[in-house]
């Protein structure tokens, strides 16, 4: 999945794909902000 961040510094910035591995995503997610991950 591709997470596109929406912060104070970033506006829908494309992040590094990462890998749903049994149900769990492996990402730390920026305070204040808003994600959205969209699958490839």
């Amino acid at each position: 999945m591709v997470p596109f961040v929406t912060a104070a510094s970033k506006n829908w910035a494309e992040g590094t794909p990462v890998t749903v591995t049994d149900a769990t995503l492996p990402m730390a997610l920026e305070a204040m902000s808003v994600t959205t991950f969209v699958s490839q």
